[in-house]
């Protein structure tokens, strides 16, 4: 007998990761909201660091518990059905899965680390050159729309595009106003071509975060009013 539980909060980009995945693979499994803002026992009993996503797998009466974002993914993604690392017959290419994995390392993590100090704090003017220094490169990987690997892998969905969209979700939303100077000067046609493709997709559709709510998110957290995301997330909706 298999359960399983996935714990989130639906404007979390790490989360919108694992639940992308999820949508992508038709997984049936439980989703169970978490309030970040007074985080529950129950999330800290899967998760010492009470963050999400986080996941309960039970099989055979056996607890499994994973709570890195990318680690999450790659559970979620074994299970049948389409897959985000390219394969040879049933069995994952440990070439192609090397790449993507070294991209998510190299590239993506880096692009993660160059938004962190536009969300979190006032940027510095180190951190803008190296912004767009980082969102250029991605706009090259993308040329044109193409998915991310396409250079080494011809052009096909992967878990390095899974990866990077939440946060290139959140520059869209927020180009014109908080994230301006992450893409001040920048012709970033192919990096929004990409991004219209991946929101053409029915099973991106269902998570996608609504640019109102992470207006409001990040004005709180301008404002020093952010005690965490909270429940229920229609008061981002204020």
């Amino acid at each position: 007998m298999q359960e399983m539980e996935l714990h989130v909060h639906y404007l979390c980009p790490y989360a919108q990761r694992a639940l992308y995945v999820k949508a992508f693979k038709n997984i049936n499994c439980q989703i169970i909201e978490q309030d970040l803002s007074i985080k529950s026992p129950s999330l800290y009993n899967i998760n010492p660091l009470g963050k999400v996503p986080s996941l309960l797998y039970i099989r055979d009466g056996r607890r499994y518990k994973l709570y890195e974002s990318i680690q999450v993914c790659q559970f979620l993604d074994s299970f049948p059905g389409p897959s985000l690392y390219p394969k040879i017959g049933d069995i994952i290419d440990p070439l192609a899965k090397a790449q993507i994995d070294m991209a998510l390392k190299n590239e993506i993590d880096v692009f993660v680390s160059a938004f962190i100090p536009f969300w979190w704090k006032t940027p510095t003017e180190k951190d803008k050159q190296f912004a767009l220094k980082v969102v250029s490169i991605a706009n090259k990987r993308v040329q044109g729309g193409r998915y991310y690997m396409t250079e080494e892998l011809g052009d096909v969905l992967t878990m390095a595009d899974i990866a990077l969209f939440p946060f290139v979700e959140r520059i869209w939303a927020l180009k014109e106003s908080f994230l301006s100077e992450m893409v001040e000067g920048l012709n970033l046609s192919s990096l929004w071509q990409w991004y219209h493709r991946m929101i053409s997709h029915v099973w991106i559709q269902q998570y996608l975060a609504p640019a109102h709510r992470l207006r409001k998110v990040l004005s709180l957290i301008k404002e020093n009013k952010y005690p965490g995301l909270a429940l229920p997330v229609t008061i981002y909706d204020q």
